[in-house]
């Protein structure tokens, strides 16, 4: 599958998400390529609007390791996916202009297969943008860590569950 049919697939989950429970309840959401995804449909691009949703009316954006500002690839594969080493379409970091849904951008600092700098550099462009953006980091958590927490398994390496938990429902 080549860019951009899997941001348009997303596009249309979220079209059916909204359809069922009306947009105005939606987040999107997504760990690592998922939350790239979800943040190419959150951010000021035309994939949500050819689905038939209205991108401003989301509640939120929460990332958990996602590669948003990862160029040049350097992999033949990720390279011949995406239609080239340097394509600026790729990337949410490139839309992030207002208007933008609030974000939550999670990561944690051991993570070396997507480096943290993508979610600190696409926190730094929501906020320059003028949109509300939290950043979470971890020490000490790697890539898996952060997303396994979700499961509700006791784990202490990080406090995503609850820390998602608490910004969608922030009482």
């Amino acid at each position: 599958m080549r860019f951009p049919v899997f941001v348009e697939d997303g596009a249309r989950a979220v079209r059916w998400t909204a359809d069922h429970v009306g947009v105005e309840k939606v987040f999107v959401m997504g760990h690592s390529a998922g939350a790239q995804i979800a943040s190419m449909l959150a951010a000021n691009t035309s994939y949500l609007a050819a689905a038939g949703v209205n991108r401003l009316k989301l509640r939120g954006l929460i990332g958990l390791a996602g590669p948003y500002d990862f160029l040049p690839l350097k992999s033949a594969r990720l390279i011949d996916i995406f239609g080239g080493a340097n394509n600026l379409n790729i990337e949410a970091i490139t839309f992030a202009r207002m208007p933008l849904p609030p974000a939550l951008l999670i990561h944690g600092t051991a993570d070396t297969t997507v480096y943290p700098r993508n979610s600190e550099n696409l926190a730094a462009a929501w906020r320059k943008a003028g949109a509300p953006v939290e950043l979470k980091l971890y020490p000490d958590v790697g890539h898996v860590d952060v997303v396994a927490t979700l499961s509700g398994l006791p784990s202490g390496r990080a406090p995503t569950r609850t820390d998602v938990l608490t910004w969608l429902d922030p009482r």
